[in-house]
């Protein structure tokens, strides 16, 4: 008879089965971690500077006792315009005197501003670093925290291009805005201003050329300009017009001609007509070039004109350097300060709502959007250009330059031998103010 052994019954020694299935769950849970991260990674918070989460939420979160209320702002050509009270062009804002001190949070650098009533003369975006700003107005000696007085996000601004590149700018207040990525909400609208390097677009310009004639939206017949001494006026802006885009556009510039051939015709108001063409370049600076004509023929000389709303300084600096580098000079009939004959501000004119406030240059008005009461001087302006030029925030800084008096045959024989030169000096000018180096 075989021996059959008895059934042995099996045993589980706990003490070491237990930690063995505590260690399998452990491996299979951060199994299933690693797994799920990589198929759904955390999704990013927003962050500024290079720096960390925690930084970004903690400099961003600062909150102030003391601040002061903006409740406007717009743009003229590459300054930023900031109002404690809504804007009107009849007076000046509480802010005008005071200074205004950008800080950047990435950096440390602080950027002071002495704000003045012109347009061209606050905050100076083309001296900014790229980083992200707090915003202090200096009021009594003490400085006080920006805050805006509702929520607002504007990030359609960009700077001219330099060195191949531009600034993209991001204005905006809103207590919220860190609340989707850290659940934080501050006490108040803080204005914070952010600068990024971007790459320029080609659909963009940063300068418009507006070569004047050739228009028949004022005579119902086209406008050939000044004719006199074998010069007609239309032609001879134009082919300036197409000398100064290359010179511009050799410092890198985004450069656009309102009239891209010298027989077209292109209306000044309306959207398909000069104005609306410079609004939609987003060109931050036009150059209107005309040539003037006088009864009589012993006037001479070049005139620059810029807008009430704006300081001479952009005209000043042409005319120094046309004075400097070619024999024009200004024109001494309307002069109040020989040093700087022929640099004017557009006689001030009255609207259809009876307020001597437009300026009377057409051009330099109605491209200036909110700055310069843009869309609103005539039945004209505001049917035609109201749309896109009344409300714009995003003003071109325009100056109209009339080099000479076609009717003197002094200016007339010196501008037609000239021009070539007369053009690369107004380049090299704008390229200077505007703090553009040319390309290597």
């Amino acid at each position: 008879m075989a021996y059959v052994p008895k059934h042995r019954k099996l045993k589980i020694r706990w003490k070491v089965a237990a930690p063995l299935l505590v260690l399998l769950f452990l491996c299979i849970y951060i199994l299933v971690s690693v797994l799920h991260s990589a198929v759904s990674p955390e999704p990013k918070r927003y962050t500024i500077c290079d720096f960390s989460q925690e930084k970004t939420a903690e400099r961003l979160s600062k909150q102030y006792k003391s601040t002061y209320a903006i409740s406007d702002y717009f743009y003229y050509g590459e300054t930023l315009n900031l109002m404690q009270n809504a804007y009107h062009p009849e007076g000046n804002d509480p802010l005008a005197g005071k200074t205004v001190q950008l800080n950047n949070l990435c950096t440390g650098e602080k950027f002071p501003f002495v704000f003045e009533s012109a347009a061209d003369r606050q905050i100076a975006l083309d001296e900014l670093t790229p980083g992200m700003y707090e915003i202090f107005v200096i009021d009594d000696l003490q400085p006080k925290r920006a805050v805006y007085t509702s929520v607002f996000h504007d990030n359609s601004f960009t700077t001219v291009k330099r060195k191949g590149s531009i600034n993209k700018i991001n204005l905006f207040a809103d207590r919220n805005f860190l609340k989707k990525d850290y659940q934080k909400t501050l006490d108040q609208d803080y204005l914070f201003l952010e600068v990024k390097a971007a790459k320029p677009s080609d659909k963009q310009y940063d300068v418009i050329l507006d070569p004047a004639g050739y228009n028949k939206d004022f005579t119902y017949e086209l406008d050939k300009g000044v004719e006199a001494n074998g010069l007609v006026e239309y032609q001879e802006n134009y082919q300036a017009a197409v000398a100064l885009k290359k010179d511009l556009e050799a410092y890198g510039l985004r450069v656009l001609i309102t009239r891209d051939k010298m027989d077209k015709a292109v209306d000044t108001y309306g959207e398909k007509g000069r104005l609306g063409a410079a609004y939609r370049s987003k060109a931050r600076y036009m150059i209107h070039i005309g040539q003037n004509e006088s009864t009589y023929d012993s006037v001479k000389g070049m005139e620059i004109y810029h807008s009430n709303y704006s300081s001479a300084t952009f005209a000043n600096a042409l005319l120094y350097d046309l004075k400097k580098h070619t024999q024009l000079t200004g024109n001494t009939i309307y002069a109040t300060d020989l040093d700087n004959a022929g640099v004017m501000s557009a006689d001030l004119v009255e609207g259809v709502d009876g307020r001597k406030i437009y300026d009377g240059d057409m051009y330099i008005r109605e491209s200036g959007g909110r700055a310069t009461a843009a869309g609103m001087y005539s039945e004209a302006a505001a049917t035609q250009n109201g749309a896109f030029a009344k409300d714009n925030r995003e003003g071109i800084q325009t100056i109209s330059i009339y080099y000479s008096y076609f009717t003197n045959k002094q200016d007339a024989a010196y501008w037609k031998d000239n021009r070539a030169k007369i053009m690369k000096v107004t380049a090299d000018s704008i390229a200077r103010t505007l703090h553009v180096e040319k390309n290597k």
